[in-house]
């Protein structure tokens, strides 16, 4: 790059999930300064919820296609690996890491080439 050459940086369309959290709250503020965030969550105006398939399905049919796709949720109690439950081990499993990969899954046919 040569000196005084303008950087061009390409607006990106953003969704963040988990978006009213603490995490989600810093990244879309960040992110919000040079590209157009939809922020989205179980609680606010765009609403959506991991755990629940249909509802990712509805969020990205009412939004369109993205560049972007940030998740900053999950959902279930933090538990112990030895847990003395095997159900509550999979009820924590089940909304942090299957919900992600549900997001991912539905996600997919929605995010724009290159993103």
């Amino acid at each position: 790059m040569r000196l005084g050459a303008a950087i061009t940086v390409q607006v990106m369309r953003i969704i963040v999930i988990g978006a009213t959290g603490t995490i989600g709250r810093a990244v879309t503020d960040a992110l919000a300064e040079r590209h157009e965030v939809l922020r989205a969550s179980r609680r606010g105006p765009r609403r959506v919820d991991i755990a629940d398939g249909p509802s990712i399905a509805a969020l990205f049919d009412a939004t369109g296609d993205v560049d972007v796709v940030v998740c900053c949720a999950a959902s279930g109690a933090l538990a112990p690996i030895d847990t003395p439950s095997d159900r509550t081990y999979w009820e924590g499993l089940d909304g942090k890491l299957i919900g992600q990969v549900t997001l991912v899954r539905r996600a997919l046919a929605h995010v724009r080439d290159g993103g």
